[in-house]
């Protein structure tokens, strides 16, 4: 099944390789071997020389090519195949593999990820992926796997055909973007390696993972431990009501409870720009900023958070103070004229109340990156240590504009130079123009839309006269949750290995639905993303400020997406379930987390196999929503999850003797709040350390099986008997008069 290894003998000497050379397909004419499937020759009927290269290593085949122009004239490249692929099917049953195989549909993007039969109604039988080509069929355990493992210069897809009468690959197409490269006379160019998967018998999910380590082991991008939370101005608080000064300390007052949980980081968006203008990075908005925004960056340091702010280092607004002086080094058209590249829609009109035209600055002319730099050393002066770094596919080349080299190129090597003008430790942040392409930029990346963000209060956004939207989205605000839920579960395997992902902020106070505020603090209490808070914390209702905590401090692994690769149908029947695996020394236990997308009432399969269970063990199961202790789990257990909701379901091994089961102080039910836990069996006591902040409130779940009871008479605790098993389920108010807390309950048998 894939005949990956015919693939790989076909390879070699480049055998299955074109190039597009002035508009016309050439293959590798007259090879000679140099070496164990290397080759070097020239193109058919051209001037233009090659080398292939082809190596094995840690169970991959790699590939890259190298040409040369050895003529008069220069030469426009076009894309390059290094290899096609197409099976004859011989050996399996038409109908089994129709059925059973499937498409990692991954197009690196914040937009749109699939995962579906090769052959389907919604996306036909022709797939375009990059950087990967993932195909799999699960019951036979088989996966193709080949993907992309450098990334310096361009961009690499993979274009698979399958037969729609019995799902056989008729075509496979790796294919090198080469953006119509002009190869002057005596130019040297050499691809990005690809890497293909000599074994077809490793797991899907796996084989992401291996990919990834392989990359990740050539950057080696330097990523935080643990993902981060941040505060913003409140997205919910128009600044035409009140001055950003004024709300940022208003959010202040709110800090120093926060800090010890994880609270560490202040952004602000735009609003420090005169105007709103890119372009007028160092010139304040003093409309904004009364006292100056150095001031309310003082503050806020003063606080005890790290300052930071949005930024796209690309562009450049008509009317800013840098326009005129950076207009000659903005990426220019085939006419020679500055290329646009839109209308700017986040900064104030200008009197003609036309919105400003915006540009980009070359990244391959160093003016550009000095222009930049100088702005991240102020920056790094100001204290700033935190950057979004927006909209960043502006500074690609499009069409026909003026080149300058591999635009590809060049855009990473700008993006990857900016660490050298910034402060020691700053933590920049990929939003808009997300890739994986971008590895070495950013130690977090954005990994979908503007999940639980706000809107200006101006016409031309769909929210208006509102800040925020409800009940849905419009596109990238509100809560896009199908986009965010699909694209942690798309991307999981890039967490630590090319960057951290982000899903963005967390909004959640009222007007917002209780079901809504849920949702995200699922999305975020399950998963180690950094994460801003949206909200006006000092005016906020107490009961959703305390959900806001339940994701505070962050999780510390990220959730395994346990039905991504048989679930194949979620843009019809969109059921999301994650699994979070949390290992102390004294417990292990499992989070899950089922997303129910749909408008209506969803039955789920949990089986122990898909949860990471041993099946025939039993297991303690509560459900953290509905704060309701579930019974025993073997097995497998079908739970009923409510339209546009998520259940979230702790599971721990059944012990003889009384233990935890839950806390209502974090989704992750311990992970981040018990810091040790033990049984003494000879006085009975069930002891603990916990750890929040002082002044924190919540409660501690404890069940004791059958036979069991506490020793003082329940004083002190809310004590139920579950009609489930005659459990005896136990609720411990903690308040945590300083930051770390010990508890102990005692214990006697009565039968």
């Amino acid at each position: 099944m894939f005949a990956v290894q015919d693939l790989w003998s076909r390879s070699r000497c480049g055998g299955a390789c074109s190039v597009e050379v002035d508009g016309v397909v050439r293959t590798l004419a007259e090879p000679t071997t140099v070496g164990d499937g290397d080759a070097c020759g020239a193109l058919a009927s051209t001037a233009v020389a090659y080398s292939w290269r082809q190596r094995e290593q840690d169970g991959y085949g790699i590939v890259s090519l190298s040409l040369r122009n050895d003529g008069n004239a220069p030469v426009r490249i076009g894309d390059i195949v290094l290899f096609t692929h197409r099976e004859d099917g011989e050996g399996e049953d038409a109908a089994t593999r129709l059925a059973q195989r499937c498409i990692f549909g991954f197009a690196d993007t914040l937009a749109y990820n699939y995962v579906s039969r090769v052959v389907s109604d919604r996306h036909g039988a022709s797939h375009r992926t990059l950087p990967m080509g993932l195909i799999y069929n699960l019951p036979a355990r088989k996966t193709f796997f080949a993907a992309q493992l450098t990334f310096e210069r361009n961009t690499v897809v993979f274009n698979s055909k399958f037969a729609p009468e019995d799902g056989s690959l008729v075509c496979l197409e790796c294919l090198v973007c080469n953006e119509g490269h002009i190869l002057e006379p005596g130019e040297e160019i050499t691809t990005d390696e690809v890497a293909l998967r000599l074994s077809n018998d490793g797991g899907p999910y796996a084989e992401l993972c291996r990919w990834a380590d392989a990359v990740h082991a050539i950057y080696r991008p330097e990523l935080p431990e643990h993902g981060f939370v941040g505060l913003t101005g409140g997205t919910m608080i128009s600044t035409k009501a009140e001055t950003m000064s004024e709300k940022i300390r208003r959010q202040l007052t709110m800090a120093s409870s926060l800090r010890k949980l994880g609270l560490d980081y202040f952004w602000i968006s735009i609003a420090n720009l005169k105007d709103g203008l890119p372009g007028n990075w160092l010139v304040p908005n003093d409309t904004n900023f009364p006292d100056g925004v150095r001031t309310i960056l003082g503050e806020i340091m003063a606080a005890g958070l790290k300052p930071g702010f949005w930024i796209n280092p690309f562009y450049l607004a008509e009317g800013s103070k840098d326009f005129d002086r950076m207009l000659p080094y903005v990426i220019h058209g085939a006419d020679g004229q500055p290329a646009m590249r839109g209308t700017w829609h986040w900064g104030r009109r200008r009197e003609d109340g036309t919105l400003a035209p915006l540009y980009a600055l070359d990244p391959a002319c160093p003016e550009s990156l000095e222009y930049v730099g100088e702005v991240f050393r102020q920056y790094a002066e100001w204290g700033l240590r935190y950057y979004m770094l927006d909209f960043l596919a502006s500074g690609l080349y499009a069409g026909e504009e003026q080149r300058h080299g591999f635009g590809a190129e060049h855009h990473r090597r700008f993006l990857r130079s900016l660490h050298r003008y910034q402060a020691p430790g700053t933590h920049r942040l990929i939003a808009t123009g997300a890739s994986l392409k971008l590895i070495g930029v950013a130690s977090s990346s954005r990994i979908g839309l503007d999940y639980c963000e706000g809107r200006p209060l101006e016409p031309q956004f769909k929210s208006y006269p509102a800040n925020y939207v409800i009940n849905g989205s419009f596109g990238s605000s509100g809560a896009p949750n199908r986009n965010a839920v699909n694209n942690l579960a798309m991307w999981a395997f890039a967490h630590g290995r090319f960057f951290n992902c982000n899903s963005n902020m967390l909004t959640i106070d009222k007007p917002i639905p209780l079901s809504e505020a849920r949702l995200a603090v699922t999305l975020f209490g399950i998963s180690p993303s950094p994460v801003f808070l949206g909200d006006d914390l000092a005016r906020m209702s107490p009961e959703r400020l305390a959900m806001l905590k339940m994701v505070m401090p962050r999780a510390k692994t990220m959730p395994q997406p346990v039905d991504l690769f048989t679930k194949t149908d979620v843009d019809d029947d969109f059921v999301r379930i994650f699994v979070a695996t949390i290992v102390k020394p004294w417990a292990t236990w499992r989070v899950a987390a089922v997303f129910n997308l749909n408008d209506d009432f969803r039955e789920v399969e949990l089986p122990a196999e898909l949860l990471g269970l041993v099946p025939d063990a039993s297991y303690r199961m509560y459900d953290f929503w509905e704060e309701t202790y579930r019974g025993i789990y073997q097995g497998s257990r079908r739970v009923l999850v409510a339209g546009n909701s998520a259940a979230v379901l702790r599971l721990e091994e059944l012990r003889p003797h009384p233990w935890i089961l839950s806390t209502d102080m974090h989704l992750l039910q311990g992970e981040a709040e018990l810091d040790e836990v033990s049984w003494n069996p000879e006085t009975m006591t069930l002891q603990g350390r916990m750890t929040r902040a002082a002044g924190e409130r919540g409660n501690l779940f404890v069940i004791a099986p059958d036979g069991f009871r506490e020793r003082h008479f329940n004083r002190g605790l809310v004590v139920a008997k579950s009609a489930l098993d005659d459990s005896l389920v136990i609720r411990k108010r903690i308040h945590f008069q300083q930051d770390v807390e010990t508890w102990s309950l005692e214990f006697d048998r009565w039968k």
